[in-house]
């Protein structure tokens, strides 16, 4: 399939951008410090190509659509548990609860629709 074509793709427009923010031992960034200084590159630039490198490694076996159909199967999974746990759960309302996790984690709306629509097959 073409990219062009892709159901689902993730944006790679260079404008945009988010922080990710992460903790890391002490000698992690002792060690970024010094490198980047004595290289004079910065810290996020080292930190981006890291990622994008992996991102690109990790894409050839995980594909966007890949990770929404294994998060839906987690999704199904969990509905089936919380009906166990509480048969009087109305599934509107397990909806609304997934929808908010997936929210609160940043997930776009169009791959959260995409998910709980999974969620009625």
């Amino acid at each position: 399939m073409k990219k062009g074509n892709r159901v689902f793709s993730l944006s790679q427009k260079k404008n945009k951008s988010r922080l990710i923010g992460s903790n890391f031992p002490e000698w992690v960034y002792l060690y970024l410090a010094l490198y980047s200084t004595a290289k004079g590159i910065t810290r996020t630039k080292i930190l981006y190509d890291l990622m994008n490198n992996w991102i690109n490694t990790v894409r050839e076996q995980e594909t966007e659509e890949g990770l929404l159909l294994q998060i839906a199967d987690q999704a199904r999974k969990s509905w089936r548990l919380q009906k166990k746990i509480n048969p009087d759960l109305p599934f509107p309302v397990f909806k609304s609860r997934m929808r908010d996790e997936l929210e609160s984690k940043h997930i776009p709306n169009a791959y959260i629709m995409w998910i709980l629509n999974r969620l009625e097959e």
